[in-house]
């Protein structure tokens, strides 16, 4: 059996060898962009973004789904949490550095989304709201809302959770009970409008009022 201390040494080098994978595939997929971006071919920087808003998404959706189901956790009860609260918890943690990572999303803008382009939604009564609604300036307000109220729900969360470990006190547990109730509800909106603007948007004439919830 594996002492602490030779446990903790193998996740370290895990997480320094994913993080080394990590950065490698992203100078690859960089060193390809702008091959064929200088080439003229058609995959080029617009190429490499969508792929990333796709890649973003994905992983995006791991600390996501943690903070949700600890949320849910804290609201119903119940043995079968405990088992697995702990890795919630730290999934939780890592909204952060999704945060982060949104930067590349916000540096290709005019690259992935293409109302963007002066013009390209039709100036009708049908598509008047989504002119109005899908600016850049708007698109990254609501993405600092987002990720704000995800990290707040997952920083109270985690804290509180840490104090009850530490002091044995049930008011933490009532606080947290408190916060996910309410948090679940401010969860489901911000996944929605994410899943609106970083995704449903690529495609800006498509109509869809189940869109977050599919994602949820």
């Amino acid at each position: 059996m594996n002492s602490p201390d030779t446990a903790r040494l193998e996740m370290d080098r895990a997480r320094t060898a994913a993080l080394a994978t990590g950065a490698i595939g992203v100078l690859i997929a960089l060193i390809v962009g702008l091959i064929d971006s200088h080439r003229g071919g058609a995959w080029g920087w617009q190429g490499f973004f969508r792929s990333y808003v796709f890649a973003y998404v994905f992983w995006a959706a791991i600390p996501l789904g943690s903070l949700a189901i600890l949320m849910l956790h804290h609201c119903t009860g119940g043995w079968w949490g405990f088992p697995i609260r702990r890795i919630f918890e730290a999934g939780s943690r890592t909204i952060w550095f999704i945060a982060v990572l949104f930067i590349p999303i916000l540096i290709g803008l005019s690259k992935i989304y293409p109302w963007t382009q002066p013009g390209d939604i039709p100036d009708d009564p049908v598509n008047h709201f989504k002119r109005i609604y899908l600016q850049p300036g708007g698109f990254i307000v609501r993405a600092v809302i987002y990720f704000a109220a995800w990290i707040v729900l997952a920083h109270f969360l985690n804290k509180w959770s840490a104090e009850q470990d530490r002091t044995g006190d049930p008011i933490f547990k009532d606080r947290m009970m408190s916060l996910a109730a309410p948090g679940l509800v401010v969860w489901g909106l911000a996944v929605t409008g994410a899943a609106i603007d970083w995704v449903l948007s690529l495609e800006p004439h498509w109509f869809s009022t189940i869109y977050g919830m599919i994602f949820i």
